[in-house]
């Protein structure tokens, strides 16, 4: 859980304030891209840690697109 999930949230929240300033200096914005497996939407047996891990990283992936999304809209 350490690696898949804090490690991308810990990456995330490095990197914010660099992503919106070149997200307002560019054309296209700027992207944060986390990758995840099908096992985070599909659970398996024998492997709920792993499945759980790989969810988190797609919902939290989810969220933080949308909180970019409207805070851009706020400082547009």
């Amino acid at each position: 859980m350490s690696i898949n999930v804090d490690g991308v949230f810990l990456g995330t929240k490095t990197f914010t304030k660099l992503l919106a300033e070149t997200g307002r200096g560019t054309r296209f914005g700027a992207s944060i891209i986390n990758i995840s497996s099908i096992m985070g939407m599909v659970g398996y047996s024998e492997a709920s840690a792993y499945n759980a891990g790989k969810g988190a990283v797609r919902l939290f992936t989810k969220a933080v697109a949308i909180e970019f999304a409207q805070s851009a809209r706020l400082f547009a």
